[in-house]
């Protein structure tokens, strides 16, 4: 917690992205003024600009703050899958919001963002498939970001084209790809000492 992040400081925050979110219901976030976003929280401009530099930093502090809690009180228990399916999930429950971010922030930006909840739960199987292996830990960390990546590109594209195909569909078709081609890259990874 920063020397600006108070309990009150939270509220304030929740209480101006739960009006972004609202506002984003009915209209296109290009369309959204700092001075609709007030009035619907009962704030001034100052207060608004204390806590956030602009409306697409109050997005990206709704994406972190809901999906951080999520990932951080599950994060021993996440399996890839269940990575995948929480972000599949939480982009239907919030297509407004998903689709806003991908249409307004630099790609890189999102694909970092999904990088954070992704990677932990890859590099846990990883590192649990690799246990027996003499694999280097700068090798691990590239198999990590290998397959998180990835997955992020998939995950971006799904959302790009609409959100069409199920969860299970998309679940199974990353099981059938990655099935077996992490243990065969460890084991090529030994023999070649990586």
């Amino acid at each position: 917690m920063n020397s600006r992040e108070t309990p009150a400081s939270d509220r304030t925050k929740e209480q101006i992205a739960a009006s972004l979110k609202g506002l984003m219901e009915t209209k296109p976030l290009t369309k959204i003024t700092i001075r609709e976003i007030t009035d619907a929280c009962h704030i001034n401009r100052g207060t608004f600009y204390y806590h956030f530099r602009d409306i697409y930093s109050v997005v990206k502090w709704i994406l972190e703050k809901e999906t951080y809690s999520y990932i951080d009180a599950y994060a021993t228990l996440l399996t890839y899958e269940d990575a995948v399916r929480f972000i599949l999930n939480y982009a239907r429950s919030n297509r407004y919001i998903v689709k806003c971010a991908l249409d307004t922030f630099a790609m890189e930006e999102l694909r970092q963002f999904f990088h954070k909840d992704i990677r932990r739960a890859i590099k846990n199987m990883i590192e649990e498939i690799a246990s027996d292996r003499q694999v280097s830990n700068k090798y691990l960390d590239f198999l990590t970001d290998f397959y998180a990546y990835a997955l992020i590109n998939l995950l971006i594209e799904w959302i790009k084209n609409g959100m069409k195909e199920d969860d299970d569909t998309i679940v199974r078709q990353i099981r059938t790809v990655v099935s077996g081609t992490v243990e065969l890259a460890l084991k090529n990874a030994e023999e070649e000492h990586c």
